[in-house]
């Protein structure tokens, strides 16, 4: 049988090492809410929602 090779075994990469994928993401903290407080800053609505509104077609 063929040995199958698991590349993540042999990774020099650890995790400290890949690179954050969203930019101004809090780092890991013990600090507690502050994940939260991002993703609340993020997804803050600005104003409110306007509906969208497309003229009638004339058939």
């Amino acid at each position: 049988m063929s040995e199958r090779i698991d590349e993540t075994s042999n990774s020099e990469e650890t995790n400290d090492d890949v690179p954050y994928y969203l930019p101004g993401a809090p780092q890991p903290s013990r600090e507690p809410g502050r994940v939260s407080r991002f993703l609340e800053n993020l997804l803050r609505r600005r104003g409110s929602l306007v509906p969208v509104t497309r003229p009638r077609r004339r058939d």
